[in-house]
């Protein structure tokens, strides 16, 4: 069940808002102002942001501003602004800054639900994409590897300086691919899918080379 974060200052308005996301079948959680906001944004998970503009402490731009500048967990979360009518200039900043949308006060209830299903169907169609690109690089790594190290056993190849060697990545270098355009697109990712990929490495050259490598 996806989770929305609502950070908003005027509590009837919070209420209301949190009562017809749950209503919908969301979970919600509730802040009163931007500080409140961005203490749950650093400790808890949550799928779509909805923030008010003008707020005490830190306004909506601050915490839009720490969102895409600092919390990379959230790169990909929806930041929908709430806005009045009458800060439509303010609102043309925020989506100049990173904001993915916005929505007009007075709410209309219908638009707020429509748009909140709209961006988690596009963040689930991204993360869906986002997977299929990392298994779609495991496997061809996994491939071209298992493709070079079996040529090298044939041939009777051996990395130089193996025995010596507490790790076996310092005693040779195996060129698999030219990750780079793939490492742009994982973004924050590609941490994760490196590891994987060396702790594979590491493995598979363990078993090429046998015990007493």
């Amino acid at each position: 069940m996806p989770t929305v974060l609502c950070i908003e200052d005027e509590a009837p308005l919070l209420r209301d808002i949190t009562e017809e996301l749950r209503d919908a079948g969301y979970e919600v959680r509730a802040a009163a102002n931007g500080a409140e906001g961005l203490d749950i944004l650093r400790t808890d998970a949550v799928d779509l942001v909805l923030c008010d503009i003008m707020m005490p402490e830190v306004d909506g731009f601050g915490v839009l501003r720490e969102v895409r500048e600092n919390l990379r967990h959230l790169d990909d979360t929806p930041f929908l602004f709430l806005s009045a009518l009458a800060e439509r200039e303010q609102v043309m900043r925020g989506l100049s800054l990173g904001a993915d949308d916005y929505i007009v006060k007075p709410i209309d209830y219908d638009t707020l639900l429509v748009k909140v299903a709209a961006h988690l169907r596009q963040t689930t169609r991204m993360a869906e994409k986002k997977q299929q690109e990392l298994i779609r690089v495991y496997q061809a790594t996994k491939k071209k590897m298992e493709d070079e190290l079996a040529a090298a056993g044939d041939t009777g190849i051996r990395l130089e300086g193996s025995r010596q060697s507490k790790s076996l990545f310092s005693a040779g270098k195996v060129q698999v691919l030219n990750l780079e355009p793939i490492k742009e697109r994982l973004g924050a990712d590609w941490d994760r899918m490196r590891r994987k990929i060396l702790t594979m490495a590491e493995s598979t050259l363990r078993d090429m080379l046998g015990p007493d490598q």
